[in-house]
């Protein structure tokens, strides 16, 4: 039994559609909240950590960490020095183990006493996380920040952790392995078509109609991901990550492949995906629709910018491009 608080998720099932519907909305909600999201770009090939990432040689290796990211908690088990974890978020669910350790609050109420009270001696947090920063140095608690918000900074943050947690090596094999990953993706998708993609975050729960859709805005993570898969991310704006798009709005962008999100739903969940199909088929005249290119993607780690974000690429590749997808599994 797990000692964190959990929500309690139902699968669709008959007369309890528009309530699953409403809690992904609540989901959705605090997913934009949290998410470490922007955009970047950068060579995979020989790809190295920014030469302006703090240098931590001369500090001793911590044994008192917290985690305030659920990405930087699975990078840390990814790296194998998870025994150092004394603490994480509410939100940290993923391995199990690391839904096992007390938790110190989430993104927008971290628990200051509770984390002063555990005696870290390193704090590894995310760029957004400004004010705690200040709050924590005050109290001469050693911090780490990462930027998890492009993909370039998820990278560089491996070398950053395996460099402060003394696990270099790890950290070199993981990079090596994800940027060999990315650019055998890049190479397969580059000289393909390159499809107007929708990634829908969530959408309004009026049963089987799309009223307004929670959208994936051009500057952003996801946006990073539909471009690597081969895409184009149809939403054009670059001032609002999460535009919100109605009906009209999403006839005019016309896309021709919609990903839509269920972050809330784990996989293997009973989600109607049939329902989900339903719904956007009040859009008939759109390409995606007509075509039945709308692809349901189930999952917590469709939210979480850290180490599995090669998942979600691959996930994205197969949806967009199918026709690769027996290249993509070759190793």
């Amino acid at each position: 039994m797990s000692n964190k608080r959990h929500s309690h998720r139902r699968a669709y099932s008959d007369g309890q559609r528009v309530s699953f519907l409403r809690r992904h909305l609540a989901g959705v909600i605090v997913t934009l909240v949290v998410l470490a999201i922007g955009l970047g770009s950068f060579t995979w090939s020989g790809f190295s950590a920014d030469s302006n990432a703090d240098s931590h040689t001369n500090l001793h290796i911590p044994q008192r960490v917290i985690s305030l990211a659920p990405s930087v908690t699975e990078l840390i088990y990814v790296l194998g020095v998870d025994s150092t974890l004394v603490a994480d978020t509410r939100y940290c669910k993923f391995p199990a183990a690391a839904d096992t350790l007390p938790e110190v609050g989430g993104f927008l109420d971290p628990n200051l006493e509770l984390i002063v009270s555990l005696g870290p001696d390193l704090v590894i947090l995310l760029q957004e996380h400004d004010d705690l920063q200040n709050k924590l140095s005050k109290l001469n608690i050693p911090i780490l920040t990462v930027d998890h918000q492009t993909v370039k900074g998820i990278l560089a943050s491996y070398t950053q952790l395996g460099s402060r947690l003394g696990a270099e090596a790890s950290a070199d094999s993981l990079l090596a392995d994800h940027s060999q990953r990315i650019a055998a993706i890049e190479k397969l998708t580059s000289e393909l078509s390159r499809p107007k993609t929708l990634v829908s975050i969530g959408h309004s729960d009026k049963p089987e109609t799309i009223n307004s859709v929670y959208a994936a805005g051009n500057e952003g993570f996801y946006s990073e991901l539909v471009r690597l898969a081969g895409g184009e991310n149809v939403v054009e704006t670059d001032k609002i990550r999460y535009p919100v798009l109605g009906p009209e709005s999403i006839r005019a962008l016309s896309p021709e492949i919609i990903l839509d999100l269920f972050p809330g739903a784990e996989t293997g969940a009973s989600v109607d995906v049939h329902f989900v199909q339903k719904q956007w088929r009040s859009l008939s005249d759109i390409p995606a629709v007509r075509n039945n290119r709308i692809v349901v993607l189930r999952g917590g780690f469709f939210v979480i910018p850290g180490p599995r974000f090669l998942e979600i690429l691959e996930r994205f590749v197969s949806a967009i491009h199918p026709e690769v997808n027996e290249a993509l599994s070759t190793p």
